[in-house]
């Protein structure tokens, strides 16, 4: 069995994690298992990853202060 390392160093990590902590906030969400396929289904479809799509929706919405009733 081969020894394979690894490609990003502990130090990297941490800078990674730091860097992201400092930069970015997590939004956590709770959906249905079909709003979630969805979802996936469609960002996939546009190339796009579901955190993407989620931004970029939420921002059109905003943008063009779209009434969600």
């Amino acid at each position: 069995m081969e020894n394979k390392q690894r490609k990003t160093s502990d130090a990297q990590i941490k800078a990674s994690d730091k860097y992201n902590k400092k930069t970015y906030k997590n939004i956590a969400i709770r959906v249905k298992p079909e709003t979630a396929e969805k979802i996936k289904g469609y960002a996939d479809l546009k190339k796009h990853s579901v955190a993407s799509f989620i931004v970029k929706a939420c921002d059109y919405i905003i943008d063009n202060d779209i009434d969600l009733k």
